[in-house]
């Protein structure tokens, strides 16, 4: 299989089982822990403009792969579909994973949440944006037992502050996000509300994950290098290490 980047024309698009087999080392999983014991679908939203960083955030290099892989490689093993929200779907043909573009232009990422519901096979979707490579395994399996019971199932920071684009939907609440977007609401955190919720009859859960330090918006050249500097600070063995470690423990480290 060959995959291009760039300029350059890329070879036949592999298949899904193809690209997720052959890129990733570790099998993707048929994951049983959505809304009522569905499987889950996991969608990388890639359909920012990117006006910042002047580049496609999703293609960023990123030790010898590039950015939106090493978001696939730490969530493809939870779910039995994963999807790549975008409107560029040329862009993202390398990966295999299927594209799915915004329903309707100029809506913001609620759209790109509401058009991989609408295009998902499974009954929950867990969301990540394309920027966030370091997704410590403890953190997705937090998050997909919390969507066990719940239609919007959403972490909180360290300061109590809902992170709704690293988050899992029911299909469920799609006829809710259409009602915002349909009332000018592009953000997400406004399916918090309790009168939408007890119209929609949406349940919601919140987790609160030790450490958020992981998790930040690479929106900037100024950020990539930051980014590319931490990573390369520590060798990849401790690295992985604190991406599995507990905040206390994490905090006691040299």
């Amino acid at each position: 299989m060959v995959y291009r980047r760039g300029g350059r024309k890329a070879a036949a698009k592999p298949s899904h089982d193809e690209a997720t087999e052959g890129r990733y080392s570790r099998p993707m999983a048929a994951c049983t822990i959505g809304m009522n014991g569905s499987r889950i679908s996991v969608a990388i939203l890639a359909g920012g403009e990117s006006r910042r960083m002047g580049r496609d955030k999703g293609l960023l290099p990123l030790g010898g792969k590039c950015m939106i892989e090493a978001v696939a490689e730490r969530l493809s093993p939870y779910a039995d579909e994963l999807i790549i929200g975008s409107n560029d779907a040329a862009a993202y043909a390398f990966t295999g994973f299927r594209v799915v573009p915004d329903l309707e232009r100029g809506h913001g990422p609620m759209m790109g949440v509401l058009s991989c519901l609408e295009a998902a096979r499974n009954g929950s979707v867990l969301f990540a944006p394309c920027d966030v490579p370091v997704i410590p395994d403890a953190f997705v399996r937090l998050m997909l037992e919390t969507a066990m019971d719940a239609d919007i199932a959403m972490p909180l920071d360290e300061l109590g502050r809902p992170e709704p684009l690293l988050a899992a939907y029911s299909r469920r609440t799609i006829p809710a996000i259409r009602r915002l977007l349909e009332g000018g609401v592009r953000r997400m955190a406004a399916l918090m509300g309790d009168d939408l919720r007890s119209e929609y009859g949406l349940t919601l859960s919140l987790a609160r994950y030790p450490d958020m330090g992981w998790y930040r918006n690479v929106n900037t050249m100024a950020d990539y290098e930051s980014l590319l500097a931490e990573l390369a600070g520590a060798p990849a063995v401790e690295r992985a290490e604190l991406a599995e470690a507990p905040a206390m423990e994490r905090a006691e480290r040299p």
